[in-house]
């Protein structure tokens, strides 16, 4: 099994609703803890932590369970991360180092 040793996190801000009620439905529907926004974006947005030993499998499972967090949270979305992350993953040999 590969894994790769990311170092970055992803920001995902959304105006239709609280962030923290967002995060609050993807903690306890998907048991997927996600940090606070930082600063000047405090309140308007949450990361997604990749940090550490990750494969390709864990980030999609990841945008996964916020997209539908999301969904459920009542946020409308323009398209699908999940899609995109693995059209990604399938046109990429290897994932992202």
């Amino acid at each position: 099994r590969r894994h790769t040793r990311y170092i970055s996190v992803t920001g995902v801000q959304t105006c239709a609703l609280p962030i923290y009620a967002v995060r609050q439905v993807i903690y306890k529907r998907f048991d997927c803890s996600l940090g606070t926004g930082l600063g000047k974006v405090k309140g308007r947005m949450f990361r997604m932590g990749h940090l550490g030993d990750s494969n390709d499998l864990t980030l999609v499972a990841m945008v996964a369970g916020c997209e539908m967090g999301l969904k459920l949270a009542g946020v409308k979305l323009a398209g699908s991360g999940v899609q995109a992350i693995m059209d990604h993953f399938s046109t990429h040999a290897g994932g992202v180092k």
